[in-house]
């Protein structure tokens, strides 16, 4: 409704959450996406029992290090 478009519905998610108290009751939350067909894979290839579940790990550790390139929180 915003604009915001995909190329398709196959999407690697990653969710970053940062407690910004001591209490923990406050939170700064970043949801990264990335359109997994850049991969040329879907979600059912990575899943337990897909054509590429064993390359998943790698995948999310990847996934990891990009979302969080470059990223930097301060007060």
């Amino acid at each position: 409704s915003k604009g915001f478009r995909m190329a398709g519905d196959e999407v690697l998610m990653q969710r970053l959450v940062h407690l910004v108290d001591d209490k923990k009751r406050d939170e700064l939350l970043i949801i990264y996406l990335e359109d997994l067909s850049l991969l040329n894979l879907t979600a059912a290839d990575l899943a337990k029992g897909g054509r590429a579940a064993e390359r998943w790990p790698q995948v999310s550790q990847d996934l990891l290090a990009r979302a969080t390139r470059g990223l930097k929180i301060t007060r």
